[in-house]
Protein backbone atom coordinates (compact mmCIF):
# COMPACT_ATOMS: atom_id res chain seq x y z
CA UNK A 1 0.00 0.00 0.00
CA UNK A 2 1.26 3.37 -0.84
CA UNK A 3 2.17 5.45 1.68
CA UNK A 4 -0.09 8.51 0.88
CA UNK A 5 -2.67 6.24 0.40
CA UNK A 6 -2.39 4.79 3.96
CA UNK A 7 -2.29 8.46 5.40
CA UNK A 8 -5.11 9.41 3.63
CA UNK A 9 -6.94 6.21 4.91
CA UNK A 10 -5.77 7.75 8.90
CA UNK A 11 -6.92 11.50 7.91
CA UNK A 12 -10.35 10.37 6.86
CA UNK A 13 -11.00 8.07 9.94
CA UNK A 14 -9.63 10.24 12.51
CA UNK A 15 -11.73 13.05 10.67
CA UNK A 16 -14.73 10.81 10.92
CA UNK A 17 -13.96 10.36 14.83
CA UNK A 18 -13.96 13.70 15.42
CA UNK A 19 -17.09 14.32 13.43
CA UNK A 20 -19.20 11.54 15.29
CA UNK A 21 -17.39 12.87 18.54
CA UNK A 22 -19.02 16.53 17.99
CA UNK A 23 -22.26 14.96 16.77
CA UNK A 24 -22.39 12.73 20.18
CA UNK A 25 -21.76 15.95 21.91
CA UNK A 26 -24.33 18.15 20.65
CA UNK A 27 -26.73 14.64 21.50
CA UNK A 28 -25.91 14.73 25.02
CA UNK A 29 -26.60 18.68 25.25
CA UNK A 30 -30.12 17.82 24.87
CA UNK A 31 -32.66 16.94 27.45
CA UNK A 32 -33.56 13.19 27.86
CA UNK A 33 -36.43 13.33 25.95
CA UNK A 34 -35.11 14.50 22.81
CA UNK A 35 -32.52 12.34 23.55
CA UNK A 36 -34.61 9.74 23.36
CA UNK A 37 -36.53 11.20 19.96
CA UNK A 38 -33.35 11.44 18.22
CA UNK A 39 -32.76 7.51 18.97
CA UNK A 40 -33.01 6.38 15.01
CA UNK A 41 -31.12 9.47 13.84
CA UNK A 42 -28.05 8.46 16.81
CA UNK A 43 -28.27 4.98 15.42
CA UNK A 44 -28.02 5.74 11.94
CA UNK A 45 -25.02 7.75 12.33
CA UNK A 46 -23.36 5.41 14.64
CA UNK A 47 -23.95 2.80 11.55
CA UNK A 48 -23.39 5.15 9.18
CA UNK A 49 -19.68 5.94 11.09
CA UNK A 50 -19.32 2.12 11.30
CA UNK A 51 -19.59 1.58 7.34
CA UNK A 52 -17.39 4.11 6.10
CA UNK A 53 -14.45 2.94 9.18
CA UNK A 54 -14.79 -0.06 7.41
CA UNK A 55 -15.00 0.53 3.97
CA UNK A 56 -11.88 3.25 4.18
CA UNK A 57 -9.52 0.98 3.04
CA UNK A 58 -11.43 0.17 -0.25
CA UNK A 59 -12.67 3.47 -1.35
CA UNK A 60 -10.55 5.22 -4.27
CA UNK A 61 -7.76 7.35 -3.58
CA UNK A 62 -9.53 10.09 -5.04
CA UNK A 63 -12.65 9.53 -3.59
CA UNK A 64 -10.90 9.53 0.00
CA UNK A 65 -9.48 12.82 -1.10
CA UNK A 66 -12.80 14.06 -1.90
CA UNK A 67 -14.30 12.95 1.44
CA UNK A 68 -11.62 14.07 3.39
CA UNK A 69 -12.23 17.40 2.64
CA UNK A 70 -16.00 17.53 2.54
CA UNK A 71 -17.35 19.52 5.99
CA UNK A 72 -20.03 17.50 7.82
CA UNK A 73 -19.78 14.25 5.84
CA UNK A 74 -21.43 11.81 8.56
CA UNK A 75 -24.49 14.58 8.68
CA UNK A 76 -24.60 14.96 5.30
CA UNK A 77 -24.73 11.15 4.91
CA UNK A 78 -27.00 11.03 7.71
CA UNK A 79 -29.58 13.45 5.80
CA UNK A 80 -29.00 11.56 2.27
CA UNK A 81 -30.03 8.37 4.04
CA UNK A 82 -33.34 9.77 5.22
CA UNK A 83 -34.10 10.73 1.79
CA UNK A 84 -33.52 6.83 0.68
CA UNK A 85 -36.64 4.31 0.77
CA UNK A 86 -36.37 2.15 3.86
CA UNK A 87 -37.66 -1.37 3.95
CA UNK A 88 -36.86 -1.38 7.80
CA UNK A 89 -40.24 -1.60 8.92
CA UNK A 90 -41.17 -3.95 5.24
CA UNK A 91 -38.73 -6.44 6.89
CA UNK A 92 -40.18 -5.68 10.92
CA UNK A 93 -43.53 -6.49 9.56
CA UNK A 94 -42.51 -9.68 7.86
CA UNK A 95 -40.61 -10.94 10.55
CA UNK A 96 -43.45 -9.91 13.22
CA UNK A 97 -46.01 -12.29 10.57
CA UNK A 98 -43.88 -15.04 10.66
CA UNK A 99 -43.49 -15.57 14.14
CA UNK A 100 -46.82 -14.83 15.22
CA UNK A 101 -47.80 -17.22 12.49
CA UNK A 102 -45.58 -19.48 14.81
CA UNK A 103 -46.73 -18.83 17.99
CA UNK A 104 -50.68 -19.35 16.67
CA UNK A 105 -49.42 -22.36 15.62
CA UNK A 106 -47.91 -23.72 18.63
CA UNK A 107 -50.99 -22.60 20.61
CA UNK A 108 -53.41 -24.26 18.04
CA UNK A 109 -51.53 -27.56 19.02
CA UNK A 110 -51.49 -26.96 22.37
CA UNK A 111 -55.50 -26.15 22.30
CA UNK A 112 -56.19 -29.21 20.09
CA UNK A 113 -53.82 -31.54 22.98
CA UNK A 114 -55.72 -30.24 25.43
CA UNK A 115 -59.04 -30.76 23.64
CA UNK A 116 -58.20 -34.40 22.88
CA UNK A 117 -57.18 -34.80 26.49
CA UNK A 118 -60.11 -33.86 28.18
CA UNK A 119 -61.99 -35.76 25.32
CA UNK A 120 -60.54 -39.04 26.22
CA UNK A 121 -60.92 -38.20 30.04
CA UNK A 122 -64.52 -37.38 29.34
CA UNK A 123 -64.68 -40.62 27.13
CA UNK A 124 -63.08 -42.18 30.06
CA UNK A 125 -65.53 -41.12 32.86
CA UNK A 126 -68.56 -41.72 30.73
CA UNK A 127 -66.90 -45.49 30.36
CA UNK A 128 -66.45 -45.24 33.85
CA UNK A 129 -70.40 -44.10 34.85
CA UNK A 130 -71.60 -46.85 32.35
CA UNK A 131 -69.43 -49.41 34.06
CA UNK A 132 -70.41 -48.40 37.58
CA UNK A 133 -74.14 -47.83 36.61
CA UNK A 134 -73.52 -51.68 35.08
CA UNK A 135 -72.67 -52.78 38.04
CA UNK A 136 -75.32 -51.20 39.91
CA UNK A 137 -77.91 -52.54 37.73
CA UNK A 138 -76.04 -56.11 38.39
CA UNK A 139 -75.82 -55.93 41.89
CA UNK A 140 -79.38 -54.59 41.95
CA UNK A 141 -80.42 -57.51 40.17
CA UNK A 142 -78.85 -59.81 42.07
CA UNK A 143 -80.06 -58.23 45.55
CA UNK A 144 -83.51 -59.10 43.77
CA UNK A 145 -83.24 -62.01 43.30
CA UNK A 146 -81.63 -63.36 46.55
CA UNK A 147 -84.80 -61.64 47.69
CA UNK A 148 -87.41 -63.59 45.85
CA UNK A 149 -85.54 -67.19 46.73
CA UNK A 150 -85.00 -66.21 50.22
Amino acid sequence: MRPYRKQLEKIFCRKLGRELDQFKQQMMEKDKEEIYCSAYQIDSVICIYEALIELSGRIAEETLEAVTAFPGLLGFLYDRWMNYEDSHMEDIAYCLNGELSGIRGRYRERRQRKTERIKKENRKNREKGKKEKREKLAANKFAGRKEMTG
